[in-house]
């Protein structure tokens, strides 16, 4: 008994967790935040150790697909290639110069947003011949040096900024402060994720660097340089 309690707490220490990003492009019609949870083990196991965390898996379940549905429904509605202007729904004017403005913003936040890709197999410690979410180490520099969750950050701007910019009207004002807010939410359950993997290291990480401000994270870094 005491063996196999002891060959489950090691399987569960050396299960890798990952950092959640989004995937890209995709983070346009999938607003779904990748779970921290563990990869599945291949081997079968010779015991099952049942532990307190394992009853609150189907409530975590369910959040994050709450959270899924409500951000894929939000992100479709605000679309900047938008389906309620083009279908007719909604009727407004657009502005010359509006629109090349959030043609910028647009292009920042897909940077923002496709960051992780390139930076977490490079500095993540990701295992050879893993998704790039595996990361095993925490990365903290590039963007991540401005603000811990440029992904999320670029979304507002690629969809909710962008959106309202190009079709200015009070509808896509009120679902992108939706958005917003719920896109925030999601990034302070990430920090507790974070916080759980990375320990007193993210700790130290959300005082130098802030959450999603990424003008406030400019002055920080250069003052932190200096």
């Amino acid at each position: 008994m005491f063996h196999c309690w002891n060959r489950g707490q090691a399987r569960l220490r050396a299960r890798p967790q990952k950092q959640s990003v989004w995937f890209g492009l995709a983070a346009y019609l999938d607003w779904c935040r990748n779970p921290t949870a563990h990869p599945a083990v291949k081997e079968e196991r010779p015991c099952r150790v049942v532990e307190e965390e394992d009853v609150n898996v189907p409530k975590r379940n369910w959040k994050n697909i709450l959270w899924s549905t409500l951000l894929t429904v939000l992100g479709i509605a605000c679309f900047p290639a938008n389906p309620l202007v083009l279908s007719g729904v909604i009727e407004t004017n657009s502005y010359l110069a509006l629109v090349v403005l959030g043609a910028v913003i647009w292009a920042v936040g897909m940077i923002l947003v496709m960051a992780p890709i390139t930076l977490f197999p490079r500095r993540g410690g990701v295992p050879k011949g893993k998704s790039f979410v595996c990361t095993t180490r925490l990365v903290d520099t590039g963007i991540y040096a401005v603000v811990r969750h440029p992904q999320y950050t670029g979304g507002v701007y690629a969809i909710f900024v962008t959106t309202l910019l190009f079709f200015p009207h009070w509808i896509f004002g009120v679902l992108g402060v939706i958005g917003t807010v719920v896109i925030y939410l999601s990034c302070r359950e990430e920090d507790r994720r974070l916080i759980q993997q990375f320990g007193d290291d993210y700790v130290a990480y959300m005082k130098r660097v802030p959450r999603m401000n990424i003008f406030l994270g400019v002055v920080k870094l250069v003052r932190h340089r200096r």
